[in-house]
């Protein structure tokens, strides 16, 4: 799970983050302490349907199997419709398979796609394409 701290770098990107009318971050709150997160950014296609690509779903381990995520992404389906989404979509790793189970019994159904990933302006990762 991500946690932000109080330095001003992470307080400036958190700000930027949430200031883009087109991401959401949902949060969960355990007497006081932040437990779960989600993120989310509604696309808008000039040629398609706008979509929601969910992102970066975390509940701290101590606190899983507790119905937290499925409900965060319970939320953010709602907060997509309300935004106009007509599909959603997530990516995970072939292994995560908590990721699995909470998004099938959420009617998501697996597809088969290739990743390319590389770090910023296309410089390739270690592992990644060249």
């Amino acid at each position: 799970m991500k946690v932000y701290s109080t330095e001003k770098s992470n307080q400036t990107d958190l700000v930027s983050y949430l200031n883009e009318r087109n991401h959401i971050m949902l949060l969960a709150i355990n007497e006081g302490l932040v437990i779960g997160q989600v993120m989310a950014v509604v696309h808008r296609h000039p040629d398609k349907t706008t979509e929601l690509y969910i992102d970066d779903l975390a509940v701290s381990e101590r606190f899983q199997r507790r119905n937290i995520a499925t409900q965060m992404v319970r939320k953010l389906f709602a907060m997509g419709i309300e935004r106009g989404c007509e599909e959603v979509w997530v990516a995970t790793e072939l292994n995560n398979t908590s990721a699995k189970k909470i998004y099938g019994s959420l009617g998501l159904s697996a597809s088969a796609a290739y990743i390319f990933d590389a770090n910023a302006l296309g410089k390739p990762q270690a592992g990644g394409y060249s």
